[in-house]
């Protein structure tokens, strides 16, 4: 797997041809054929691979965090949901978020808040759910952060023979 560094610049060089390829899967693979790869991909990346190594996410993506989610978070970090809302989250347009980067990472990798952390956090990078066709803009995007979805991506251009 490549590192979390490479991956940014890697990406970014692959960015039309991803996008290309993001179009030619719509035209030519079934949806229930691409979620079936998405998920065996995931499951045999994701079962080597601590995402602690990178925390390109937590980097330079912004998560949203549900009202029902801030109630534990504050608890876990001691303080208030007023507190957690004025020290730590943005609110715009009726949408709470930790900020990219977010400033529950710690210095090795780690979240401060691992336990409690936003749905969001844990079901990113997605690569396990269904609807993989309808999202292949955002799974391109995320290419370019998380050196496993950047592998999955690599992976479906071999099997389907794009490259």
């Amino acid at each position: 797997m490549f590192s979390p560094k490479y991956i940014v610049k890697r990406a970014k060089s692959k960015e039309n041809q991803n996008l290309r390829f993001r179009s030619w899967l719509k035209w030519h693979v079934s949806e229930k054929e691409l979620d079936e790869a998405f998920r065996e991909l995931h499951e045999e990346l994701f079962a080597n691979y601590n995402c602690c190594q990178c925390g390109n996410c937590c980097r330079m993506y912004r998560t949203t965090v549900e009202p029902s989610e801030m109630e534990r978070i504050a608890e876990a970090l001691g303080i208030t949901v007023e507190e957690l809302k004025e020290k730590y989250l943005l609110h715009e347009n009726d949408i709470d978020t930790f900020p990219a980067p977010c400033p529950m990472l710690q210095e090795d990798g780690t979240c401060r808040i691992q336990d409690v952390k936003p749905e969001e956090c844990c079901a990113f990078p997605y690569t396990d759910r269904p609807d993989r066709m309808s999202s292949l803009y955002g799974v391109m995007e995320y290419a370019g952060m998380c050196p496993v979805v950047y592998e999955i991506v690599e992976r479906l251009k071999l099997r389907y023979q794009f490259v």
